[in-house]
């Protein structure tokens, strides 16, 4: 389930995961800012008896969608550093049947 309480099989979220890889690689930043100078290097769904690296794994769930970004915009990475931003949006929609 995410944050809208909408559910999706496994298999929808792995072919969600793969489609946005391949075709759109956009973040954004408190749901308002295009981040340009911030791109993408590692994203998986994360399967049965992952460690993702560098993570604390006991908040990461089987199936957790995550990704490793490299941000490039100074001003970001400081908020990153000090805390004050901890995650980016996937800049995503999707459809409701």
């Amino acid at each position: 389930m995410d944050t809208q309480g909408d559910w999706h099989s496994e298999a929808e979220l792995d072919q969600a995961c793969e489609n946005f890889m391949a075709d759109y690689q956009v973040i954004d930043k408190q749901h308002s800012e295009l981040l340009k100078k911030a791109r993408i290097v590692q994203c998986a769904v994360l399967q049965k008896g992952t460690v993702w690296p560098e993570a604390d794994s006991k908040a990461l769930k089987y199936k957790s969608w995550v990704m490793a970004t490299k941000v490039e915009d100074k001003k970001t990475w400081e908020q990153v550093k000090k805390g004050e931003l901890t995650g980016f949006s996937l800049a995503g929609f999707a459809e409701r049947q």
